[in-house]
């Protein structure tokens, strides 16, 4: 239906067919309802601002090597989704950890299963001073390989203690192990800061790299 010509035919005065009508009706509807959108969406400074169900909050694709990430995360979604992919500066270990907002004692806490495809394993540590996220490889791994990681944080905003639930892959070429890890942080305050960094095999804050070449991005979700 062509709106312009049943414009002309409103401001000649003349009559429309009951099919124009009601295309004259869902063209008022539609209006309606983008006028409402860009309205609930829109700044004082009269700017759009779409929330979107996936937002991206901080991706990084690193042109140097990085000992650290230090993210600020708003408060407007229910939950988290954190993805890697990288290797570490080390020639051992490539664990990929976080803690929030700033907290550095011991009041962490993880759980790690892992899997080969021969044999599964586990481990814990009920008292920790971070959360695991997942795995890089390391410098001592054949060059061109990487382990990637996913992490959900639900509901990071909750009054509750805050979970991470995460899955890694890790593969040197001739070692393929996937792992499978959970973490508390034994706090009830909302996620507002997040710090992300890798260890070598001592697990020491400080001891690695993350390399150039790395990724990290962090999403919310509604």
């Amino acid at each position: 239906m062509n709106f312009d010509i049943l414009l002309k035919k409103i401001a000649q005065k003349q009559n429309l067919t009951p099919q124009e009508m009601d295309a004259l009706g869902k063209f008022g509807y539609e209006t309606q309802q983008r006028n409402s959108f860009v309205s609930d969406n829109t700044t004082p400074q009269n700017q759009l601002n779409i929330k979107f169900p996936f937002y991206p909050i901080f991706s990084e694709a690193f042109v140097a090597d990085k000992a650290s990430l230090q993210l600020q995360i708003p408060g407007d979604y229910k939950h988290l989704i954190i993805f890697g992919q990288g290797r570490i500066s080390s020639a051992n270990g490539g664990n990929v950890w976080c803690q929030f907002n700033g907290d550095t004692a011991s009041n962490y806490s993880w759980t790690l299963t892992s899997g080969n495809g021969t044999a599964v394993g586990s481990i814990q540590d009920t008292s920790d001073t971070q959360a695991a996220l997942g795995l890089f490889s390391n410098s001592g791994d054949p060059a061109g390989s990487a382990s990637s990681f996913e992490a959900k944080i639900i509901n990071y905003i909750s009054p509750f203690h805050q979970m991470v639930l995460a899955s890694t892959y890790y593969s040197d070429n001739t070692t393929r192990v996937l792992y499978n890890l959970a973490s508390k942080w034994a706090s009830t305050s909302t996620i507002k800061s997040i710090e992300i960094y890798a260890t070598d095999n001592t697990l020491a804050k400080g001891s690695t790299n993350m390399l150039a070449g790395s990724i990290i991005s962090v999403y919310g979700i509604l």
